[in-house]
């Protein structure tokens, strides 16, 4: 089965709107979204708005940190990503709010274990926290361990093959 996986689409609208027709090109026969559907974009309106419609067709998406913030605003971010986040509040609707709200922090189906960040080592998939699940980074890079599940963590991911590449555009190897 062929998975499209997205996360920080941070209401960026043209880039999830090509994404999503270049996953249509290719055959995606199920979309997971990892997150983080708000913050910094012009569009999260619009971008929540296609998240709620592809979970009705059967897409799975789970809570990433900005949305968690945008839903509660005890959430506190870095002063960028807060202003933004305070911008969102006022931009969305409640039926959009109460989504956003109402997303379950990880989902496993077969194989697959889905979060926004990332697991704690040591810790079993069905006793991780928020926290782990929405902010942790450094705790399981590199950590080899059998986790009992293919992981999906797109934001730690991406994160880490960007620290690569700034790496290797300053002519320094990745370490």
């Amino acid at each position: 089965m062929l998975i499209a996986l997205f996360a920080d689409i941070h209401a960026n609208r043209q880039a999830f709107s090509a994404c999503l027709a270049q996953a249509r090109d290719q055959g995606a026969q199920r979309i997971v979204l990892l997150g983080d559907y708000v913050g910094y974009g012009a569009d999260p309106e619009w971008a929540v708005t296609t998240v709620m419609e592809l979970v009705d067709k059967g897409a799975v998406a789970v809570l990433g940190n900005h949305d968690s913030a945008v839903a509660n605003p005890r959430e506190q971010m870095n002063l960028e990503a807060q202003i933004a986040i305070e911008w969102t509040r006022g931009v969305l609707g409640a039926s959009e709010r109460q989504f956003l709200a109402g997303l379950p922090l990880s989902v496993r189906f077969g194989d697959y274990f889905f979060c926004h960040a990332g697991i704690r080592p040591g810790v079993a998939l069905e006793a991780q926290t928020a926290d782990d699940l929405m902010w942790i980074r450094d705790g399981f890079l590199g950590d080899a361990s059998d986790f009992g599940a293919v992981l999906d963590l797109i934001e730690t991911a991406a994160r880490t093959i960007a620290a690569q590449l700034t790496e290797l555009l300053a002519g320094r190897a990745p370490a």
